[in-house]
């Protein structure tokens, strides 16, 4: 089952618009709905000393009619017999609370934004609200080519015993298996045993003797889970250390393409001071990222 009803978020005309597009058609079952929203604010224009409220509503109009133009070139450009595409502009300052409130409202199956990074490979606040707070899973496309023999790899947390935890786990996996059946890519999945970075300091650790007591105690539950889904075990990977550090490890060393990840992290200022696991993964992962909230 691929993807039926898909938001996306174009970048700005000076950025790469197409990517975002690009990927949501790739995923797409025939006769999908693509919504592509492209935003435009300027924040001058809310200076009411220096503008006249007449003038104002004359240059934001300007402006939308400007971004509608682009807009409608760009839905040209990828205009196809394969699915249905719509544009709109929307006037915001606040993209991620638009795309909240909005997508409450419609049966989107997926956000697709393209991830912004800066040199020291941070993304926008932008994505990280959306990662945060958008109750639709959060699909943030990279900059990097697909290769025609895709991987994905999913992680999960097995062991846990919370039952929203384990929801997630299948949540996590059902769009993992979606993504691969829509894109013919073979499916991974991975699971970091959790060794915190102050143990892993100490000489005194044997880190391989805990991950093979680990798998002793686990093996068989983490593969069971995996058959469920069609995976092979040779297709399971298990490391002992920080999922922030791991999983962008395996991903790198399979040359994935995509990530899909639980984010089931905390909320409200706790959450912005400390970040979750999927954002903490993100500031090292290349590849492309799935979030999936419980």
């Amino acid at each position: 089952m691929k993807y039926h009803n898909m938001l996306v978020i174009a970048d700005r005309p000076e950025d790469q618009p197409d990517l975002a597009i690009q990927r949501a058609i790739a995923i797409a079952e025939p006769d999908a709905n693509i919504m592509i929203v492209a935003f435009v604010h300027d924040a001058m224009l809310e200076d009411d000393e220096l503008n006249e409220p007449a003038k104002v509503e004359h240059y934001k109009q300007q402006l939308i009619d400007q971004r509608n133009v682009w807009l409608d070139e760009l839905l040209a450009a990828h205009a196809s017999e394969h699915v249905r595409l719509q544009g709109e502009v929307v006037w915001s300052k606040d993209i991620s609370d638009w795309i909240q409130q909005h997508s409450k409202q419609q049966p989107y199956d997926l956000v697709i934004k393209t991830g912004n990074r800066t040199e020291n490979f941070w993304y926008t606040p932008t994505d990280w609200r959306l990662l945060r707070e958008c109750e639709v899973p959060v699909y943030i496309g990279s900059r990097n080519a697909w290769r025609s023999q895709a991987v994905i790899l999913a992680t999960v947390d097995i062991v846990s015993r919370n039952a929203v935890q384990m929801e997630l786990n299948h949540k996590v996996m059902d769009h993992a298996q979606r993504m691969s059946v829509a894109l013919g890519a073979t499916l991974h999945l991975a699971y970091a045993v959790p060794v915190s970075q102050l143990m892993l300091d100490l000489e005194a650790f044997d880190k391989s003797d805990y991950l093979r007591r680990f798998q002793k105690r686990h093996e068989d539950k983490l593969h069971a889970f995996a058959r469920e889904y069609g995976i092979d075990k040779h297709y399971v990977h298990v490391k002992a250390g920080p999922p922030q550090k791991i999983v962008p490890r395996i991903a790198n060393d399979l040359k994935a393409e995509l990530v899909v990840l639980g984010a089931s992290g905390q909320r409200g200022l706790l959450g912005k001071m400390l970040g979750g696991t999927v954002e903490q993964t993100m500031h090292i992962l290349r590849t492309d990222v799935l979030s999936v909230r419980p």
